[in-house]
């Protein structure tokens, strides 16, 4: 490959996911540990099941699954690939939030969510210092699937 592979094209020695669910209720579940995490189209939130390498993360989530909706809190830390040794967890990044996917009708689903990630000493263009950023959001979908003519 011209230029050499890039740090996401090799990961030797990885664990992606080790993780453990608590179920309190019927519709309450506690996880704990190494896990993907995958939201809507996947284009904020996914385990980059396109790369050469999954992206993983460690934490805590608590799931809420009822009838019409699913609701998931987590805190969790990114675990970015170490080409050569052992995955681990950034210790000064945090990403936490609330996802919910409820179904309004056979044609019409949202997604709402609340997201946070928070980094120390970040750089931008020679400037380090606490970066925090925070993203509220809206998905509308169709669970079953529309064909439209042309």
């Amino acid at each position: 490959m011209p230029g050499g592979r890039r740090a996401l094209d090799e990961d030797s020695l990885a664990l992606q996911q080790a993780f453990v669910d608590l179920r309190l209720s019927e519709h309450v579940t506690l996880r704990s540990g190494r896990q993907a995490l995958q939201y809507g189209k996947q284009r904020l939130i996914s385990p980059l099941d396109w790369s050469n390498t999954r992206r993983a993360w460690e934490g805590f989530k608590a799931i809420g699954t009822f009838p019409d909706r699913r609701v998931d809190i987590f805190a969790t830390r990114f675990v970015p690939v170490d080409k050569h040794d052992f995955n681990e967890g950034e210790t000064d990044v945090a990403f936490y939030g609330v996802y919910s996917v409820h179904v309004v009708s056979k044609q019409l689903a949202l997604d709402l969510y609340w997201l946070a990630f928070e980094k120390e000493k970040a750089v931008w263009g020679g400037i380090t210092d606490d970066e925090e950023r925070y993203t509220v959001g809206l998905r509308a979908w169709s669970p079953k699937r529309i064909r439209h003519r042309l």
